[in-house]
């Protein structure tokens, strides 16, 4: 969902471009989109939790490693990704982020035991830690100064929305089609819109001010 927001990393830049406010609307709302996916990928694992517990025989301990494999890895390559960010740019970082998003959420989802779940949650945290550097860095590129406060709040808002939608929605599924379509599902809606929606979306001329 990243890459949606594609940005130069050496643009030229115009004194009064103003970028059609319509389409870096969309980019926001793609943003948020994406955000609230990303952050329902979270938490998914704890709703799917008793289900993985019966099937793989895991104990308390065990979840309780599992759910933090996944912010182990999220914490350490926050600084690290984010330099990552400013030397080869939201386009690039965002598309391989979402490529390793998918590969370890679907990792998750066809696992056959903890050894695999824990890998592929540490997988998940390094393929998520781009999602607020890099939406804050597009907001940079897409809206102006007066408008920026607007569009991180959007994107911020989702992330917490995430939680009041997110559980019964993967609830639902982890009991209708079963925990392993509630944990491929977050990626694969994700993968459908950015497919749909890269195609017709410009790169923008970043904003000076």
């Amino acid at each position: 969902m990243l890459a949606l927001a594609a940005t130069h990393n050496k643009p030229s830049w115009r004194k009064h471009d103003h970028h059609h406010p319509r389409r870096r609307w969309v980019i926001g709302g793609l943003l948020g989109t994406g955000v609230l996916i990303n952050y329902i990928d979270r938490i998914n694992l704890s709703v799917a939790a008793p289900q993985l517990k019966a099937e793989f025989h895991l104990t308390t301990a065990d979840m309780g490693l599992l759910f933090s494999a996944f912010f182990w890895s999220y914490a350490l390559t926050q600084i690290p990704v984010g330099m990552i960010l400013d030397r080869f740019g939201v386009t690039r970082i965002g598309r391989w982020g979402t490529f390793l998003w998918a590969i370890a959420s679907g990792a998750v989802a066809f696992t056959g035991g903890f050894g695999g779940i824990f890998v592929a949650r540490m997988l998940l945290g390094i393929a998520e830690a781009p999602g607020f550097p890099a939406s804050a860095k597009a907001t940079g590129y897409w809206f102006p100064r007066q408008e920026r406060s607007v569009a991180t709040a959007l994107f911020d808002a989702a992330a917490k929305f995430s939680n009041v939608i997110g559980v019964p929605l993967v609830a639902f599924v982890v009991v209708g089609f079963g925990w392993r379509w509630a944990l491929a599902s977050p990626p694969l809606s994700a993968s459908c819109i950015s497919s749909r929606s890269t195609s017709s979306i410009a790169t923008p001329r970043p904003i000076r001010n």
